[in-house]
């Protein structure tokens, strides 16, 4: 028998049962008590603190991307949401080179991704074109980090700002600068 006793000041973890003789019978009881009060809190903390992480990740103004060694998607927030037009669950667990960069349209950027993944190397920043739902091409500007999750196991986390737009403006005002 367990029991987590969180009465008053501590919180205590009880193991109680029975104590049987060469026969089978009762002959008393046992109980064993720990206080694990500084656990539950350091719990606690962890639980607040993972919660902080995931609303700064949700409501960043940017697209926020983890990508697993094999390029599953692993994190995706509000923003990629909006500028791919894929839903998080649509994505989560997804190939992200079979499905927002498709390998047939821009393989460099797949070989950039594994060979990143591969040697620990990764360009902090670089720039790639990603489809929306829509099929419409996106310019994306990358930040990127290699991190190592929990298990060992290296993580591609990357910030991604439109710039699409900017893009084509740069390209107008040098076309305007030429034909001047």
């Amino acid at each position: 028998n367990m029991i987590l006793d969180d009465g008053g000041d501590a919180t205590m973890l009880v193991i109680k049962g029975p104590l049987y003789d060469a026969s089978g019978r009762v002959m008393g009881l046992f109980g064993v008590a720990r206080d694990i009060t500084e656990l539950k809190a350091g719990e606690d903390d962890l639980r607040r603190a993972k919660a902080f992480a995931d609303q700064l990740i949700e409501c960043a103004n940017v697209m926020v991307l983890g990508l697993d060694p094999a390029g599953r998607v692993r994190i995706f927030n509000a923003k990629a949401e909006e500028i791919t037009g894929y839903s998080r669950q649509e994505l989560l667990g997804q190939d992200w080179f079979a499905t927002v960069i498709p390998r047939e349209r821009d393989a460099p950027s797949a070989e950039a991704f594994a060979e990143a993944m591969a040697t620990g190397r990764w360009p902090q920043q670089c720039e790639n074109t990603l489809w929306n739902r829509a099929g419409e091409p996106r310019r994306i500007a990358w930040w990127n980090s290699l991190l190592v999750d929990p298990d060992g196991a290296r993580i591609s986390v990357s910030l991604g700002a439109d710039v699409t737009e900017q893009r084509a403006a740069e390209r107008e005002l040098a076309d305007y600068r030429q034909d001047l």
